[in-house]
């Protein structure tokens, strides 16, 4: 953002209160648009409230770091899985007799 907006910044907090603000805007535009659905102040409030706290969970240097961990995560996932599958064929076969 800084290198096309000199004087910009973009921080999380900034970022948290944005997408608090546009959160807001959007339930209110619910509410008028979709009154059937019968939004009130509290979901309102509620909204903006999970607007302004989506980022909370993030790492330091967030998309950075959720690649990497998502991998590795993805990596050991699948390493439990094939491993859960050797141990269920190894059982199937063990428990299997020929009459």
């Amino acid at each position: 953002v800084d290198m096309v907006y000199m004087n910009a910044i973009h921080s999380r907090f900034e970022h948290s209160a944005g997408v608090a603000h546009l959160s807001g805007l959007l339930c209110r535009r619910i509410q008028s648009f979709q009154p059937l659905l019968d939004v009130t102040e509290k979901d309102h409030h509620c909204v903006v409230l999970a607007g302004f706290c989506h980022d909370w969970g993030h790492g330091p240097f967030s998309h950075v770091f959720d690649g990497r961990f998502q991998k590795q995560l993805l990596k050991r996932q699948q390493r439990k899985q094939q491993q859960k599958d050797n141990n269920n064929n190894d059982d199937t076969i063990s428990e299997w007799e020929h009459e």
